[in-house]
């Protein structure tokens, strides 16, 4: 079994790139997760953190959804993601 051909150009493109490139991504993905677990705990979700995804599944029953369990991606822009915080808290507040 094997790649296709586009998925090992560009596994040969990541593994040339420099240590920087990756502590930057990681850095950046940690910014984005802590945006948006701030924004959910304003809120009044309970969540916890993910360890590795960019998902966080968040319980909103204090909203009186039926279904309780909500999933946010933060694979964003962090603007976006502070706009979203935003928009979160204005719910909390009503």
């Amino acid at each position: 079994m094997a790649a296709a051909a586009p998925l090992q150009e560009a596994g040969i493109t990541a593994l040339a790139m420099p240590d920087s490139f990756y502590t930057q991504q990681a850095n950046e993905h940690a910014e984005r997760r802590d945006t948006l677990m701030r924004a959910l705990k304003d809120a009044g979700f309970e969540a916890r953190p993910p360890q590795g995804a960019y998902q966080v599944m968040a319980d909103c029953s204090r909203l009186g959804l039926g279904r309780h369990i909500l999933r946010f991606a933060f694979c964003k822009k962090l603007e976006t993601l502070e706009e979203a915080g935003e928009r979160l808290r204005a719910i909390a507040r009503a």
